[in-house]
């Protein structure tokens, strides 16, 4: 079987399930809005963070709750394991497993949470909680270095605010207003897909999904539109973060960050993996410079990005023997051509050998329903993957990935 493969149907409501047949005897249910990060109202950043917090204070006829935890063990209780929400850059999430005889109940309660929230109470406990998990995951440093990266590349573009952590001021600005009208715009079946993965065939799914996520009184409703995006090299073009004046931290963060319109899904992946090999054979095993180079992408419908990150000891001889080796492999292709056959070998390899766990697999029916509008499957990416060329990977690098287009972040440890 085809980890990767859903099968898709679209009801009438507008919403779109994807169903995968597998040997386990319960029924794994997600549901996902096309609502994240990336559509927080201008000058309302964490609101798409905020609303995630208020979706269980109540929803539906369900009774009220005052923790996340006091809804899961109600659920339990009635043998549902509810998976608690999430809310990322382009996406908002919540999920549950069930065996096929709680399934209606476990499909009605996530569409209530999802699509019934009462959104009347709990504002100040839940501003509090977001400001204590902003203050205990990132510092007011990384924060700062984060937004003047944003602002580099997306200038006055909404874009450039985004983000779940704001600061005070903007933070407790935040009203049930700003949230229910951010869920009347975002939150419509028609914006939301379900992913259903277990051994009960789509016939026998298909009227309790009908049933649970019918439309009684359609309202008009639009997807929302993110304005156009320009880019244009960052500016400014690099960012010196210290912890003290006289640069006493015992390690240096070196990051480059490259923004660019979108790219194609496998040469993205494909140079990824040539860099990867190539900046952990020269910065790590021939400089010794760092312990290991850290490489991601990520791809959106407006842009696409790809960043590296070492760590150096303190010393900004290091620092200049780094930058010099990372700009010295991004401007001879020729390391890339070398080894990308072998690279795009070893990757289907690890891809076809790969066990590929169900959260996996709704990663990325995820990311390919977001980026592109539907799955593919493992045979589908892999075919992809050796599609490209030498030609593919060299136009993205010369185009795009290069010194002057970078974003570079020198930030102390602290």
């Amino acid at each position: 079987m085809d980890p990767f493969a859903f099968k898709q149907h679209s009801l009438k409501s507008g919403l779109r399930v994807f169903h995968q047949r597998r040997d386990i005897p319960w029924v794994l249910c997600l549901l996902w809005v096309n609502a994240g990060e990336i559509d927080d109202p201008e000058g309302k950043p964490g609101i798409a963070h905020l609303t995630e917090h208020l979706l269980f204070r109540g929803f539906g006829d369900y009774p009220q709750m005052d923790d996340i935890l006091d809804l899961v063990y109600w659920a339990a209780e009635r043998d549902i394991i509810f998976v608690t929400p999430l809310v990322g850059h382009h996406t908002t999430q919540v999920g549950c497993r069930a065996e096929f005889r709680m399934i209606e109940q476990a499909l009605r309660l996530i569409h209530a949470f999802m699509f019934l929230p009462h959104l009347d109470t709990g504002l100040e406990h839940e501003l509090k909680v977001i400001q204590r998990e902003r203050d205990e995951k990132i510092t007011k440093r990384l924060r700062d270095a984060e937004k003047k990266r944003l602002k580099a590349f997306f200038g006055s573009h909404p874009l450039s605010q985004t983000g779940r952590f704001p600061e005070d001021k903007l933070l407790f600005s935040s009203t049930l207003d700003d949230v229910r009208r951010y869920h009347t715009r975002m939150f419509d079946i028609r914006n939301a897909n379900l992913a259903l993965i277990g051994d009960t065939p789509w016939g026998k799914l298909r009227p309790i999904v009908k049933r649970v996520f019918q439309v009684k009184r359609r309202r008009a409703w639009s997807a929302p539109k993110i304005p156009q995006l320009k880019l244009k090299p960052p500016k400014p073009r690099k960012n010196i973060v210290l912890c003290d004046d006289d640069g006493s931290g015992e390690t240096i963060d070196i990051n480059y960050h490259w923004i660019m319109p979108p790219q194609d899904r496998f040469a993205l992946v494909a140079l990824q993996e040539c860099l990867d090999t190539l900046f952990n054979k020269v910065l790590r095993d021939e400089l010794k410079l760092c312990y290991e180079v850290d490489m991601t992408y990520d791809m959106t419908p407006l842009y696409s990005e790809l960043s590296v990150s070492i760590t150096v000891d303190s010393s900004f001889a290091n620092v200049e023997r780094a930058r010099q080796a990372i700009h010295g492999i991004l401007k001879d292709g020729s390391g890339i051509v070398d080894i990308l056959p072998a690279e795009i070998h070893k990757h289907c390899l690890d891809l076809r050998l790969d066990i590929h766990e169900i959260e996996d697999v709704l990663d990325e029916l995820m990311t390919s329903v977001t980026r592109i509008g539907c799955p593919l499957s493992l045979k589908e990416i892999i075919a992809g993957i050796r599609a490209v060329t030498e030609n593919d990977v060299l136009k993205i690098l010369r185009n795009h990935i290069t010194p002057r287009l970078a974003f570079v972040e020198i930030v102390e440890g602290e």
